[in-house]
């Protein structure tokens, strides 16, 4: 019937189509820049696809089995009309006329059995085509999320080495004399730290004051205070670096 064309086609091209572009997305050469959500999104889209094709299966047997009840109901109506003609005709008997209409119900019954069969039958095969169809997709996503980790790892690789033959590290100059000055400060707070601790372990409860414990404790915060003070401009020094080198 039209309506079985129709959803024929609605499967073959339409819904193919559409697996088809999304699964063709994973044969591109650049496609190692996307990250995994990119890649599991294809697979989502397969799913939304498969899903789709199910519902318009069960459409489809939907409308089959209601042009069938509908079939069934009009035949039974015409053969009533019909009987009812024959009973005017004089040289028929109503016998007859009975014999005849049980004959032809069973025609119409059976020929309402062998539809819902091939019906049956129909959809049977669209949900196993549709369900091989899935699997065939699935392999091909798979296929293709080893082909994306591949060029996702020459990504990472191509990445990496053009950062490495950038200026950033071609001529690394004012970044090793920021890093000496870090280590140089850094040891200068752990040595003054150790120096204030040792002063605040050496009290004793015969000498210790409030006055005392408060000073050391003042003197420790202050150190800690120029400490992240000194390494706030050693980062923001960083920054200014690199920034220079990106718009080399």
């Amino acid at each position: 019937s039209e309506a079985v064309s129709d959803f024929r086609r609605f499967i073959n091209e339409s819904m193919e189509t559409a697996a088809g572009a999304a699964i063709n997305k994973m044969a591109a050469e650049d496609m190692g820049n996307q990250n995994e959500a990119w890649v599991h999104s294809i697979a989502s889209d397969l799913e939304a696809i498969h899903a789709e094709r199910l519902t318009g299966i069960d459409q489809l047997e939907d409308l089959l089995r209601r042009t069938e009840e509908d079939r069934k109901q009009r035949v039974e109506e015409m053969l009533a009309v019909f009987s009812e003609k024959l009973l005017g005709v004089a040289h028929v008997s109503p016998g007859e006329v009975e014999r005849w209409v049980d004959l032809e119900t069973v025609k119409a019954n059976q020929t309402n059995v062998d539809n819902r069969k091939a019906a049956e039958d129909l959809v049977s095969r669209l949900r196993v085509q549709s369900l091989e169809r899935h699997k065939t997709r699935r392999t091909e996503w798979a296929e293709g999320m080893l082909r994306w980790r591949q060029f996702r790892h020459r990504y990472a690789v191509s990445v990496v080495k053009t950062r490495i033959a950038s200026e950033e590290f071609v001529h690394p100059g004012e970044l090793k004399d920021v890093f000496t000055r870090v280590r140089a400060t850094q040891r200068e707070v752990y040595a003054e730290r150790v120096r204030l601790l040792q002063v605040l372990f050496s009290l004793t409860a015969e000498n210790v004051t409030s006055l005392k414990a408060r000073t050391q404790q003042e003197a420790i915060a202050s150190l800690n205070d120029k400490a992240q003070e000194a390494y706030d401009n050693y980062f923001a020094e960083l920054k200014r670096i690199k920034d220079g080198l990106h718009e080399r």
